[in-house]
């Protein structure tokens, strides 16, 4: 389905209260390899106006994670070949600022979840509310809004002192004075 935005549209409910698909929201990428769960959390994110691209495996999220650097990846623990831990770590080799969602039905998972594990911004057990899955990627949102300036900034400087040498910028600045 196609929609067409307007400028001043922004990121305002439309009549039925949905916000307008792909404006000011962030992309996802579902990674399950249960059919059923996948669609339904797709069809329920896409409803609430959330841009969504869905795999069933981590070698099949990798391409789409590549072409398309979601803000957010809702991520399966226990699927065939490569699980959530081997699909995680590509994940951030790739596309680091990447939130992850990792969803579990399995203890020790969520003990390692739980744990803290590096790359995990929250891990949520199955079944879930989508609720749930909806306040992890709100709030993995604000993480990312709020680690844009430091990233920002660091780009601001390392042109500046591309720019001008310290040294010349120094020697510049005692000369004008």
């Amino acid at each position: 389905m196609t929609h067409s935005i307007t400028p001043d549209q922004g990121n305002r409910p439309d009549q039925t209260g949905r916000k307008t698909p792909g404006v000011g929201l962030p992309k996802i990428l579902i990674v399950d390899d249960e059919n059923l769960f996948r669609c339904a959390l797709k069809k329920e994110l896409v409803s609430r106006g959330y841009e969504v691209a869905d795999v069933q495996s981590g070698s099949e999220a990798i391409p789409v994670l590549r072409r398309s650097k979601p803000e957010i990846v809702i991520l399966d623990q226990m699927m065939p070949v490569m699980d959530g831990f081997e699909t995680l770590k590509k994940i951030k080799k790739i596309h680091p600022a990447a939130q992850v969602i990792m969803l579990t039905g399995y203890g020790n998972a969520e003990t390692a979840c739980e744990a803290g594990r590096p790359g995990i911004f929250r891990c949520l057990k199955k079944p879930c509310a989508i609720e749930e899955i909806v306040e992890a990627i709100e709030a993995a949102v604000l993480e990312n809004v709020h680690e844009v300036p430091v990233s920002l900034k660091q780009w601001v400087l390392g042109l500046f002192f591309k720019r001008y040498r310290t040294s010349d910028f120094l020697s510049r600045f005692r000369n004008s004075g």
